[in-house]
């Protein structure tokens, strides 16, 4: 009698280990976009123009810089928080260090966007991602902007496939 029942619990056994497997869930899809910032000159306003020296991180991260005093780039792209319908960054031209103190010497600008979220869930593997609507912008005038206008070409981040934002210069 023992000699039957111990392959048909075997059996069982397998089929409840077994059965339980799953194929790897691998997150191939984009998940959340980032904001598309390109940069052109104030006085011909359909010519790009790349910023000497620029650095950007977001107000209250310092120390977590995004872009770190790199020349010639033309577009950036920024990530917007997920959790917040707000989102400021620090964008600095020509960056330096002053030699004496060490404190920032480039042209300092700060820079809002304001963005409604919108979650969708993408699958199992993936989870949710956020796009977002309704952005627009604010600069802090600070009396020496090296920013001279911002203008909102797309409105809607959902994809990384051209520019959101324009930054005249």
């Amino acid at each position: 009698m023992k000699n039957k029942i111990v392959p048909i619990l075997a059996a069982i056994a397998s089929i409840f280990i077994f059965g339980g497997c799953e194929k790897d869930d691998i997150c191939t899809d984009a998940v959340t976009p980032s904001l598309i910032i390109k940069f052109y000159d104030d006085t011909s306003l359909s010519d790009i123009k790349t910023v000497t020296e620029l650095r950007v991180y977001g107000v209250g991260n310092e120390d977590e810089m995004i872009i770190d005093r790199v020349s010639n780039l033309d577009s950036i792209l920024v990530p917007l928080k997920t959790l917040e319908n707000t989102t400021s960054f620090v964008l600095i031209s020509n960056s330096g260090d002053d030699d004496t103190t060490g404190e920032e010497v480039g042209n300092i600008d700060t820079i809002s966007f304001n963005y409604v979220t919108n979650e969708i869930y993408v699958s199992r593997a993936c989870g949710y991602k956020v796009n977002y609507s309704q952005l627009s912008s604010t600069i802090t005038d600070d009396g020496d902007n090296w920013i001279t206008s911002i203008s909102i070409e797309n409105n809607e981040v959902v994809d990384e496939n051209q520019a959101h934002v324009s930054i005249y210069h």
